[in-house]
């Protein structure tokens, strides 16, 4: 499980890496990992065990299936594959997937 001390230090790193970079595209990579270091940071500030780290993810890897497993397509006879892969995204959008993915992201890495 990752520490609040291995965060910081990576916050540090990512802070003086983002001083030194001239490149848009790369700054902006950058602030983004800032963002997930931070946000990580903030939840192990709450001292959460393993255990409860490692029921939170299986439950939402549940929901997450759960809500996959519920989901009726649109039929690919009728209906352009585009037509079909937006009407999925929607699906996922209006389940709150996306946000429940990024969690699930954020709870393996601090328990990897």
């Amino acid at each position: 499980m990752k520490t609040e001390k291995y965060l910081k230090e990576q916050i540090e790193k990512i802070a003086h890496d983002c001083f030194h970079e001239r490149e848009e595209n790369a700054l902006k990579v950058l602030m983004d990992r800032m963002s997930f270091a931070k946000n990580c940071l903030l939840y192990i500030q709450t001292n959460p065990s393993e255990e409860f780290l490692t029921k939170e993810r299986d439950r939402i890897n549940n929901r997450v299936d759960m809500l996959m497993k519920s989901y009726v397509g649109l039929n690919e006879t009728k209906n352009s594959v585009s037509k079909c892969l937006k009407h999925k995204k929607d699906y996922e959008k209006e389940m709150g997937i996306p946000h429940l993915r990024k969690q699930l992201s954020t709870l393996n890495f601090l328990l990897n």
